[in-house]
């Protein structure tokens, strides 16, 4: 009985004693000895982690399509007389991780076959390159959009006239594409890539803009029908984006020509040989007595190759146009064998002409001509004075004398004092303003943000120039560019999916409640505590309303960990403080806490021990 008796004593008081200490003193240490983990950032520069980007195989899209935001845009321009089909595509790109290897990335368009002669145009590729400016500012090259990190770390927008994306695009005619070097852009502008990341922990090379702008004259207007064209992000150079299956497709609608098809040609054209049998049947009429060897030999060898072009029955009417060429440059190259009439021993010299300049340049007077003019007209004039004097004179000389002296009084200036500029040119503002009313007259609502703010940006810098009364002509042509490209550049809105409202994480802050709730009233002062409850009691608050925004989850976690932060203990309560470790420093916060926390449980630990021996041996002592 006695054992029996022992056994249970030592289970249900030393077991639990035991038990109960030892996960106090192993919780608190372990509580206090943790670190906070940190909060997951928004953005991610490169280089902060060695995490494996993503790899993509050639001839993969890795553009992640804004099917909103990609897009044709047409309009007339009258002034230039053109038609401009702008492809707006916006995409970005994901990431295993927060670094991303540029190599080979290229942004690849690709024509569709009947608008691939497209690429051979000058007008259209002219303004693709940026060669059609307007003072400083290209007119409608091809452009993107979007944020780089600069050579300071800084967040800057990509800037067309600055950065000159146009400069990193190349024609590639054997895919009929335009295709776009990542890699490049960013080392000669000393970029590296802005990559984010989202609050669920995904990274993505952030979203960018393309602007492939498709101009064509009047002149040359799109036939109405609807052509494909397709784009992609892709690693590799020359990728066809046929063989591309997730490549994005997008259609171009043509509906403004109002010219009718012209019939189509006929399969096999009918080749025109009229000219040259009419040429061949002139030809055979030459005499070869009556012309030299050579020039006649020329003739009766274009002459049998025109012949043979006329009997072959497959001859093209390239062929005929050479040969009808050939046979009349032979013609007109015939020289007469005739000996012609000998010109006289002594050719009579003709200076008529040059006596009647003499006697004109002898009219003018110095004083209304400056002193180098009328010195060089003087000097022309004592040449040709002996020229009519030289009685030996050739005709080639009378000639050069009556050059050079008309050639002095045509270089005569006067003296008189030109009529001055007005110091105040007249500034014309009539087309900057009548743009102004233009673009007054659209409607936020109707466009993007972006598009519109750049439109509003444009309007008070042109208001501004048409207020100030110095302004200059080039001022004023600069405004209207800049707003006109504005109005070009507006992008309507179209209705954008309803996005979800965004998800609340609440986990955080319930982490928090579960924590506060297992601090005891007892350890702390009351005023400490009861803004603990207090806090507690706002937390538990938000946790329950389902229509908590995040904001107000954040605030309720901010304001009960500074109640818990803020909590403080009880004198009678508290351990010893503030110890002097070895060397004589004092022990950091967290160290101190956990000692104080291992001390208190050694103390309970061996004060429950000795009275539980005390009491043991008392009460054997009673049983025996």
């Amino acid at each position: 009985m006695v054992k029996k008796e022992g056994k249970s004593f030592w289970k249900s008081r030393i077991g639990g004693q035991v038990k109960r200490v030892t996960s106090l003193t192993m919780a608190a240490t372990i509580a206090l000895s943790m670190s906070t983990v940190a909060n997951v950032v928004s953005k991610v520069s490169p280089g902060d982690s060695l995490a494996v980007p993503v790899v993509h195989a050639q001839g993969q899209n890795m553009m992640n399509v804004d099917e909103i935001l990609t897009n044709f845009h047409i309009n007339h321009n009258d002034e230039y007389e053109h038609w401009t089909h702008k492809l707006q595509n916006d995409g970005d790109i994901s990431l295993d991780g927060p670094e991303f290897d540029l190599t080979d990335v290229t942004y690849v368009v690709k024509f569709p076959n009947e608008l691939a002669h497209l690429l051979d145009d000058n007008y259209v590729i002219d303004y693709l390159t940026g060669k059609m400016t307007n003072f400083d500012y290209t007119m409608n090259p091809f452009n993107i959009t979007g944020i780089v990190i600069d050579e300071n770390g800084e967040e800057i927008s990509i800037q067309k006239d600055r950065d000159k994306p146009y400069n990193y695009i190349s024609i590639n005619k054997a895919t009929n594409s335009i295709e776009f070097d990542f890699k490049r852009f960013y080392d000669e502008n000393n970029y590296e890539p802005y990559i984010r990341q989202s609050v669920s922990g995904e990274y993505f090379f952030n979203n960018l803009g393309f602007e492939t702008p498709i101009i064509v004259p009047d002149s040359r207007m799109l036939k109405n029908g609807t052509y494909e064209f397709k784009t992609a992000i892709v690693r590799g150079k020359s990728v066809d984006l046929d063989q591309v299956s997730n490549a994005y497709s997008i259609d171009l609608v043509v509906d403004y020509s109002t010219d009718p098809d012209p019939e189509p040609e006929p399969e096999d054209p009918v080749v025109d040989k009229s000219e040259l049998e009419a040429l061949v049947d002139a030809a055979q009429g030459f005499d070869a007595d009556d012309y030299t060897e050579e020039s006649f030999a020329a003739l009766t060898a274009a002459l049998e190759d025109a012949q043979a072009v006329l009997n072959n029955e497959d001859a093209t009417q390239e062929e005929v146009d050479v040969a009808l060429a050939a046979l009349q440059e032979a013609i007109d190259g015939l020289v007469e064998t005739e000996e012609p009439t000998p010109e006289p021993e002594d050719p009579v010299v003709d200076k008529s002409e040059l006596e009647a300049l003499v006697d004109e340049a002898q009219g003018f007077d110095a004083d209304d001509y400056t002193e180098e003019s009328f010195a060089a007209l003087t000097a022309a004039l004592e040449d040709a004075q002996a020229v009519l004097n030289n009685e030996d004179a050739t005709q080639e000389e009378v000639g050069a004398a009556l050059a050079a002296l008309q050639e002095a009084i045509d270089g005569l200036v006067e003296t008189e004092e030109p009529t001055p500029e007005p110091e105040d040119p007249v500034v014309d503002k009539s087309e900057l303003e009548a743009l102004v009313d233009e673009a007054q007259g659209f409607d936020a609502d109707d466009y993007t943000e972006e598009s519109f703010a750049a439109l509003t940006a444009a309007l008070e810098d042109a208001q501004a120039v048409l207020n100030n009364e110095d302004a200059t002509q080039e001022e004023v042509g600069a405004a209207l560019v800049a707003l006109q490209e504005a109005i070009d550049g507006l992008v309507e809105t179209e209705e954008p999916t309803p996005k979800p409202d965004p998800e609340v994480d609440k986990s955080e802050l319930e982490a928090l409640v579960e924590k506060a709730k297992a601090y005891d009233a007892e350890n702390y002062t009351e005023a400490s505590f009861a803004k603990l409850k207090d806090a507690l009691e706002v937390a538990e608050g938000v946790l329950n309303y389902d229509d908590v925004t995040q904001e107000e989850v954040d605030e309720a976690l901010a304001g009960l960990q500074k109640a818990i932060d803020g909590l403080v203990k009880d004198k009678k309560e508290s351990l010893v403080e503030n110890e002097q470790n070895g060397d004589g420093n004092k022990l950091p916060n967290t160290a101190t806490s956990t000692y104080n926390m291992l001390l208190a449980g050694f103390v309970a630990l061996l004060t429950g021990a000795i009275g539980l021996t005390t009491r043991l041996f008392t009460r054997r002592k009673k049983v025996n």
